[in-house]
């Protein structure tokens, strides 16, 4: 009789086993979710709003199926605004974040990831974004970077001449790449000579006053005061005055607007995130994309980075879980093959962090802005 009641028992126990295993079996599985913070959701905004969105919405739209799903929230262009979707972003349980913004409001997003142990990838440049390789990656190169690149520059093309550094004390990305500039520049070469000044609109003059003809200045500034700089050089007809900077110089319609005419006395250098130039084996996939999803334009640099960032993470994505930890999911993206159509190549991450993509360095001329070297 015990016999009888342990085998009956025994088979309970089997049965209701194979009933969990079977529900469980049963359940559907979690789709991996992808959250992406964009000035506005909607396509019809603002031209560089749209040129995001044209890409990453038609892309997402492409791949989602019942294990990849993407959720799409807005931040207003504001670093509150970034806080508030990245909590947004938490509340619906996301598994990795894109951060397709300038550093300012992607450092506000990252500050939640961080809380919550999200991990994110962004295309931000500030070192300020990511505190950690073990959570986050950036498919740029860093302000670091740049500034490095920038002091390499200055020493190879005009070590010995005395060295002007602009700084914008109501620019945190001013104050920090001339610190790391000047930084840079001592420690490969300690007798240069180099003078700071403390820039504004109604100092310029009293500035250039100082400067000498022959002499090099870094500004890390943004437009319309590296325009006004230039003008200034330019009307005080000070011959060989050469400008250094970094990709806040941009050389876009509005500096030309202000200028209105180039300097044969200025030499105005500065460097670039990309070239202009789509490369690799994905061109005419992105080239496609934007045709036919972003009315027609060519290609652009929020459509091309946009583009990068997505794939970047896409070619991993069969080995992302909702199980992995951020670091692991970090480490994952790392061995990412995915080759950018910024660039041509696999992206390569300097310190674990940003990317250790080429640089183009620019100069403006009378026909506009002339592509002089790529440094790698």
């Amino acid at each position: 009789m015990n016999f009888v009641n342990k085998n009956n028992v025994f088979f309970c126990i089997l049965k209701t086993m194979t009933l969990l295993i079977a529900y469980f079996v049963s359940l559907p599985i979690q789709a991996y979710t992808i959250g992406i913070i964009v000035g506005k959701t909607q396509t019809k905004t603002s031209t560089s709003n749209h040129e995001k969105i044209c890409i990453l919405k038609s892309l997402a739209k492409k791949v989602a199926n019942e294990n990849l799903t993407f959720v799409f929230v807005k931040n207003d262009r504001t670093a509150i605004g970034s806080m508030k979707a990245a909590q947004k972003l938490i509340d619906e349980r996301i598994d990795l974040a894109l951060l397709p913004l300038v550093s300012h409001e992607a450092q506000a997003a990252a500050t939640v990831f961080r809380e919550y142990n999200i991990p994110f990838v962004t295309t931000a440049t500030s070192i300020e974004v990511i505190k950690s390789s073990d959570n986050a990656l950036s498919i740029m190169s860093s302000n670091q970077n740049q500034a490095f690149i920038l002091a390499r520059y200055y020493l190879e093309n005009y070590k010995g001449k005395s060295l002007h550094v602009m700084v914008n004390l109501s620019k945190r990305y001013s104050i920090t790449l001339s610190k790391e500039f000047i930084r840079n520049v001592t420690m490969l070469y300690p007798d240069a000579n180099i003078m700071e000044h403390k820039f504004t609109k109604t100092k310029i003059n009293n500035i250039v006053s100082k400067i000498k003809p022959g002499d090099v200045v870094f500004a890390p500034l943004y437009n319309p005061n590296i325009a006004l700089l230039y003008m200034a050089f330019a009307e005080k007809e000070k011959k060989g005055i050469t400008i250094i900077g970094p990709d806040s110089i941009g050389g876009r319609k509005e500096f030309y607007h202000i200028i209105k005419s180039h300097s044969n006395l200025v030499d105005l250098r500065f460097l670039k995130n990309w070239d202009g130039v789509v490369k690799g084996v994905n061109k005419n996939n992105v080239t496609s994309y934007v045709k036919a999803y972003c009315s027609g334009k060519k290609n652009t640099f929020l459509t091309t980075y946009s583009y990068d960032l997505l794939n970047f993470v896409l070619d991993r994505i069969d080995k992302l879980s909702s199980n992995s930890t951020a670091k692991d999911t970090i480490s994952i993206l790392k061995e990412s093959k995915y080759q950018s159509v910024m660039d041509g190549g696999v992206l390569v991450f300097n310190e674990g962090k940003y990317n250790r993509k080429p640089m183009y360095m620019y100069q403006v001329t009378e026909n506009g802005n002339k592509l002089i070297e790529v440094i790698n």
